[in-house]
């Protein structure tokens, strides 16, 4: 399936604190800010001017690290509560966390663990989902993470188990497509055919930013670095692929400076608005 130019993603990156000034004041930005549940609780000094200005200028989506749609056990309820606030206060247009597990055995696990991909765990997640959709109010998807390793015993793999979740209920796919590249090149993979295999209307959202390397050669993601030509090429054909809403570069450390962040925003936008332009 090939998409057409049409439906333009908005482009932008997730909002950190190092850019805050910027933001506010400089003349040109990004269409869209991703805000993290994590560091915009409402109850934090400033951050309920924060976001109304924010929202005045850039159009918002929320995501989170801690809904741990994959586990059994639900996180305390507090940290939910804590991201009904959240979005209360943002009014993402969507809101999205992981294919993982970060909660278990009462313990938060400061990890995305993957979940063992296959039916009884699709049940966990759709019944997860009902009830987050219920608690937010808002259109959730769901982002392929970085597996630094396979659960042994798993049915599917982590495409089919995305693609069965949208079947079962209709949420979409947040495409970390820097997560796809290190998947594929630490596994031996083809990060396209990864890519190929999702249901392309699914797929609502995209991640992406520079990887990292181990000591020992693997890729990690790290959400350091600027984003590297391989990745380019990635964001090129999968751009041919799906129309995503929104695309959001998603930096963490070694802050580059406002105009080259843009740099790379204009870049991707350039992709996205040219997607029968792949290398």
């Amino acid at each position: 399936m090939s998409a057409s130019v049409a439906n333009t993603p908005l482009v932008g990156f997730a909002y950190r604190r190092h850019y805050r000034a910027a933001l506010h004041e400089a003349e040109r930005g990004p269409d869209v800010l991703e805000l993290m549940a994590e560091t915009f609780d409402p109850r934090l000094p400033g951050r309920v001017d924060d976001v109304r200005a924010l929202r005045e200028r850039y159009a918002l989506v929320g995501h989170s690290v801690g809904l741990s749609i994959g586990s059994v056990e639900r996180p305390p309820q507090a940290y939910l509560d804590g991201l009904a606030r959240f979005v209360e206060l943002v009014q993402p247009r969507v809101y999205s966390d992981h294919f993982a597990v970060t909660y278990a055995g009462g313990r938060d696990l400061g990890h995305l663990t993957p979940i063992w991909y296959g039916e009884q765990a699709l049940e966990v997640v759709v019944r997860n989902l009902t009830a987050a959709r219920r608690l937010l109010g808002v259109p959730i998807c769901l982002e392929i993470i970085a597996e630094p390793f396979a659960l042994p015993g798993a049915q599917w793999d982590q495409a089919r188990f995305a693609a069965e979740v949208w079947r079962a209920c209709g949420c979409g796919i947040h495409l970390d497509v820097t997560n796809v590249f290190i998947n594929a090149r630490n596994s031996g993979q083809c990060p396209r055919a990864f890519v190929a295999a999702l249901p392309a209307e699914a797929v609502q959202m995209i991640h992406a930013v520079g990887f990292g390397r181990y000591e020992h050669g693997e890729l990690a993601d790290t959400h350091d670095e600027d984003i590297q030509q391989e990745l380019w090429d990635l964001l090129a054909y999968t751009f041919t692929r799906v129309r995503p809403a929104t695309a959001v570069i998603e930096r963490d450390g070694n802050f580059p400076p406002y105009a080259s962040l843009l740099a790379e925003v204009d870049r991707m936008r350039s992709l996205a608005e040219r997607p029968e332009v792949a290398p």
